[in-house]
């Protein structure tokens, strides 16, 4: 069963969360990394309950364990930092483990200490809630078969048949029926994947009638015959996506990573799949996944952009930079890795709206990207982003309906819309205001009027008539798509969208 699905209590006392931690971090740092716990209560820890040696440096834990609704506060991280920094010898890495949820105050300061010790050639600041310390246990099968009597007793004797406690029939029903569903949807896709008959085409018709889950098990199928396809990986995990399978998809690679502990494009995908799955964004774990990767295979690339996206998501910004350059400078024919470099740009942009460098950079990333592929929804939706923070907020609902007509499952891109359109409401004489819209016509105006006015019908007439004046403009048909959306007629704004993918490559106004 997956962590998620049952995440067990942490140890409610402090004693024992130490211990734990312990036996942990022994996992993690290997058999010669010497870990013990260090000093004992009172005796002058210096922030440090777990030593130990990894990778030839010397990385410390401190334990916090948390009672009740009791959270740790920035200022106890602040704290232990500081004293953290008395030990000796010097530490590489300072770990704070705590039994508290996840807290993104926590993990932002955590960021913040570390880019200031990097500065000062100090240690890096790591936050591990319980969401980050259970699947670590849980992934570990001999680890927990040997520390489930010492630290959930009570639970030990559930897994053999020997509770001395009542049980709740609810909460039972709860479990066997998420492990039901569960164990059916994998023999299903056990089955489908198994069959020697599956094609690609196969495949790809099944994800073509949305049935996600039968093109999962397709391409999972295709895929366990031929582990080294990359195209095939990046199928599996499109109809993960889509069907919203992440726990199968993260089941998936845990388990082939078991008996291929040493293969470098399963822990990148393995990484993928936990960094792609919301309900766990186990951002450290992923982390850990694609470092294993380039151990292995210092030469296979897809792990270095990976970890640019989680430096950029931890507003490592610098790091993300690097990691994305060095990508791009080996695979300049990779479209997604140049939209991951104007999502760095754009963000920089967002933060500071007179950096033009960081326009041009974000413009110059999305061109590059455009040329490669010019129907890849996230070029339009970085696009739209990057027009919402210039204020040009026309030019970034259409590019966001763009991106829809490429692919019209993005709920966020939606909702950005929804956003741009109340605030358009409220003032559609912006369109008319930009001096790099075209064509600049008295029609066009006209339009803009209407819209405003809401004569929608009146705005519709126009519009037709601008994209019979101008059949090859792109922001004609874009016009024209958002007066059909007032008017209601969604099919027919999404045809007239398309209309404008197919021109907006021939049209220079975008990359400006």
């Amino acid at each position: 069963m997956s962590a998620d699905i049952e995440r067990w209590p942490p140890p409610n006392d402090p004693v024992a969360f130490e211990s734990l931690c312990l036996d942990l971090w022994k996992e993690i740092w290997g058999v010669d990394s010497g870990a013990q716990k260090h000093a004992g209560d009172g005796q002058g820890q210096t922030g440090v309950d777990v030593l130990g040696r990894y990778k030839h440096q010397w990385v410390g834990v401190q334990c916090k364990q948390k009672d009740g609704r009791a959270r740790l506060k920035v200022k106890e991280l602040e704290e232990e930092v500081e004293a953290a920094k008395k030990f000796e010898p010097p530490l590489a890495k300072f770990i704070v483990a705590t039994t508290c949820s996840r807290d993104a105050k926590l993990q932002k300061r955590a960021r913040e200490l570390t880019e200031l010790h990097q500065e000062q050639s100090l240690f890096t600041v790591e936050v591990w809630s319980w969401e980050e310390i259970w699947p670590e246990l849980h992934m570990r099968s001999e680890l927990m078969a040997r520390i489930t009597p010492i630290y959930w007793p009570l639970l030990a004797k559930e897994i053999k048949g020997q509770t001395t406690r009542p049980y709740s029939a609810s909460m039972g029903k709860w479990r066997i029926c998420v492990a039901g569903v569960i164990i059916i949807a994998c023999l299903s896709i056990l089955l489908l994947s198994r069959s020697r008959n599956i094609t690609l085409s196969n495949a790809s018709a099944l994800f073509e009638a949305k049935q996600y889950v039968e093109a999962f098990a397709a391409y999972s199928g295709l895929s366990d015959r031929d582990l080294k396809n990359i195209d095939l990986h990046r199928r599996v995990e499109e109809c993960a996506k889509r069907g919203h399978l992440g726990q199968l998809l993260v089941e998936r690679y845990r388990g082939l990573i078991r008996t291929r502990a040493n293969d470098a494009v399963l822990r990148n995908f393995y990484g993928n799949a936990l960094l792609a799955t919301l309900e766990i964004d186990q951002l450290g774990i992923a982390e850990q996944q694609y470092r294993e990767a380039l151990r292995i295979e210092p030469t296979f690339a897809p792990p270095r952009l990976n970890l640019g996206i989680i430096a950029l998501r931890q507003e490592r910004s610098n790091e993300a930079q690097t990691l994305f350059e060095q990508y791009v400078g080996e695979h300049a024919n990779d479209p997604v890795a140049w939209v991951n470099l104007a999502v760095l740009h754009t963000a920089r942009f967002e933060s500071n709206k007179f950096d033009q460098e960081s326009h041009k950079s974000a413009i110059r990333c999305l061109h590059n990207a455009h040329a490669l592929e010019p129907r890849l929804a996230s070029v339009h939706k970085v696009l739209g982003r990057l027009f919402a923070a210039e204020g040009r907020l026309a030019e970034s609902l259409s590019a966001y309906e763009n991106s829809l007509a490429v692919d019209d499952e993005q709920p966020d891109v939606r909702s950005k819309m929804q956003e741009l359109a109340a605030r358009l409401g409220r003032d559609l004489v912006a369109w008319d205001s930009s001096d790099d819209l075209q064509p600049r016509s008295a029609q066009f105006t006209e339009i803009v009027q209407s819209l405003n006015n809401r004569r929608f019908l009146e705005a519709e007439k126009s519009s037709q008539e601008l994209v019979r004046r101008y059949p090859s403009n792109a922001l004609a048909w874009r016009i024209f798509s958002s007066t059909l959306n007032a008017r209601g007629r969604s099919h027919e704004a999404q045809q007239a969208n398309l209309r404008a993918l197919e021109f907006v490559s021939k049209q220079t106004y975008e990359w400006r």
